[in-house]
């Protein structure tokens, strides 16, 4: 069984969905603000999923392994 690959207090990036997978690429990381993992979620039937925080605020989302990195 897989696990998260990221653990809860790791800071990530957040790199929305509409944001094509080659652009992220392209785009400097430095680009996207910085997030911590607050809490994990359960797969979604497809990937797991994470509770982030904004670092230098108090936004809060649900994103999926794929839109964090």
């Amino acid at each position: 069984m897989h696990a998260h690959k990221y653990k809860v207090g790791q800071r990530v990036r957040f790199f929305p969905r509409a944001i094509a997978p080659s652009a992220r690429q392209e785009e400097p990381k430095a680009y996207f603000e910085r997030y911590e993992i607050i809490r994990l979620l359960p797969n979604n039937g497809t990937e797991f999923q994470y509770r982030i925080k904004a670092c230098s605020g108090s936004e809060e989302r649900v994103v999926t392994e794929s839109e964090v990195g």
